[in-house]
């Protein structure tokens, strides 16, 4: 009899643990390309048996500069459906270079703060490669200048421009052009950040606020 109750005791107990494990479903990235310029997110996908499944902490440490070790706990209750959710990571911005990120899933009972849990639930990892931002010639131009920089709605070239030039992005997609002899250029149509702008043989970086 006590061997019998001892087995239901364990199988209650093993069902309750399979119900709170979790999974990764899978890791993402964004920007989906990133450069050395860019604030680096990664987020975990993650899917657990039984709802609902509060976040409860979640943390990151960067090992050997390019090597990112994450860990995330959520807390699972006893209704039985599947509860989908995702932990976003800000990283920041990265040196240029290939990162592996790796992500530990643990769970517990009950509401925030919950138990620690029994062991690892899940653990997945992906590796990405984050390039120089600039596209185009890293090569700076001195046949024009121009003010203020950083700019607004306006800048203005201190003699006329002798060629065609353009803006760019900080991934090398030109955003606008500025006709030669150009005094000045409207820069409306430009968010604020980092562009660059010249022509095929070189750029000066431009800072719109």
């Amino acid at each position: 009899m006590k061997n019998y109750i001892y087995t239901i005791a364990l199988s209650i107990l093993t069902t309750f643990c399979f119900a709170q494990g979790g999974s990764i479903l899978s890791l993402d990235i964004t920007p989906t390309s990133p450069t050395d310029l860019d604030t680096v997110y990664l987020i975990a996908n993650l899917a657990f048996n039984s709802s609902d499944c509060p976040l409860d902490n979640k943390g990151f440490t960067i090992v050997a500069d390019t090597h990112i070790q994450a860990n995330t706990h959520h807390c699972v209750g006893i209704a039985s459906a599947i509860c989908n959710t995702s932990d976003t990571f800000k990283i920041g911005v990265l040196s240029k270079g290939d990162y592996l990120f790796t992500t530990t899933l643990t769970s517990g009972g009950g509401a925030p703060p919950c138990t620690a849990g029994i062991g690892p639930d899940d653990t997945d990892s992906l590796v990405f490669n984050v390039t120089t931002a600039v596209n185009i010639n890293d090569k700076y131009l001195n046949n024009f200048s121009f003010y203020p920089n950083p700019a607004n709605n306006q800048i203005y070239f201190t003699q006329p421009l002798a060629n065609e030039l353009s803006i760019s992005n900080i991934g090398g997609k030109q955003i606008m052009k500025i006709a030669k002899g150009s005094r000045n250029a409207d820069l409306n149509i430009l968010a604020t950040g980092v562009y660059f702008i010249g022509n095929g043989s070189g750029y000066k970086k431009l800072l719109i606020d």
